[in-house]
């Protein structure tokens, strides 16, 4: 299991829905655009050099955080 992609992808997926929670506060969605804007840059690189990251790469958690 690749441990350090696992504990990435569940920071961002805190990240995500710390910003959502705040949004839906402040109705200010800006913070969610940019977000969603840098994970999914990241995401599409990952899915290129290593593929989608399923549960065999990264446990369950990190594939439910996908």
């Amino acid at each position: 299991m690749n441990y350090d992609l696992a504990a990435e992808l569940h920071r961002r997926a805190e990240e995500d829905q710390a910003a959502r929670r705040l949004a839906a506060k402040t109705h200010d969605g800006l913070e969610i655009c940019r977000i969603d804007a840098d994970n999914t840059a990241w995401l599409k690189q990952v899915i290129a050099e290593r593929s989608w990251p399923g549960v065999a790469s990264v446990g369950e958690q990190g594939a439910k955080d996908t």
